[in-house]
């Protein structure tokens, strides 16, 4: 796949607009059935990739990636449940599953426990940290993190130089569900007190699949399994 950048002045700025020019190897048979593409290697900016067509009794296609050495990142604030999502999203799909509170230093953990938000600086050491794991993972079989990743220069960070798919999944509940549950849970670092500074932090993603967590754990996965085309074991 090779990629050519326009620049187009807007007003007192610019915007970049990418043509995509694709070369591909093309194998099918008949509608009903899959047709396999495969792109040339990539480069940096636009890697190499595989994706599946699936081709319907219409001739209606519909495009799947494959997701093998993906990452998917499982956000939101404290107490939406991106523990318990990613653990049984990693048990459905064979994904590996890595939570992102493990790679806090003790400082960050014991700030949180004295009831301090985490700055921009506290949280950086941690974010390369998760980086350079899904890095290492995107290799090998993928891996699904859970990463509060409240602002988008944290999700960039997290993003960065990984040479696979990288998916967002953004668990959204409103203050008072969120709350009931922080309060009704033992052994975290993170009190309760420091939701409502997670929920003024929070930039809503714009590239994200969201997922209502008012629904129940298995509605969820079921969710996410068919919006990122995911294969259950």
């Amino acid at each position: 796949m090779a990629a050519e950048n326009h620049r187009v002045k807007e007003g007192h700025g610019e915007t970049i607009i990418y043509i995509l020019r694709f070369s591909v190897s093309l194998r099918f048979s008949v509608a009903n059935t899959k047709i396999e593409i495969g792109t040339l290697p990539g480069n940096q900016e636009f890697p190499a990739m595989r994706t599946n067509i699936y081709v319907d009794s219409k001739f209606n296609f519909n495009f799947r990636d494959n997701m093998n050495g993906s990452v998917i990142y499982i956000m939101g604030v404290s107490g939406s449940g991106k523990t318990l999502i990613g653990q049984k999203l990693s048990r459905a799909t064979g994904i590996p599953f890595f939570d992102g509170d493990d790679f806090h230093s003790t400082a960050n953990k014991k700030k949180m426990q004295e009831g301090y938000p985490l700055t921009d600086e506290d949280r950086e050491e941690w974010l390369m940290a998760i980086n350079h794991l899904a890095k290492n993972e995107a290799g090998k079989k993928g891996a699904i993190i859970a990463c509060s990743a409240l602002k988008e220069k944290y999700r960039l960070l997290l993003s960065q130089d990984i040479n696979t798919l990288v998916h967002w999944v953004f668990l959204q509940g409103d203050f008072q569900l969120i709350n009931e549950r922080i309060q009704a849970r033992k052994d975290h670092f993170m009190p309760a007190l420091l939701l409502e500074s997670q929920f003024e932090t929070l930039e809503i993603p714009r590239h994200a699949i969201v997922i209502d967590i008012a629904n129940s754990p298995g509605r969820i996965i079921e969710e996410i399994i068919k919006r990122l085309n995911l294969r259950p074991e």
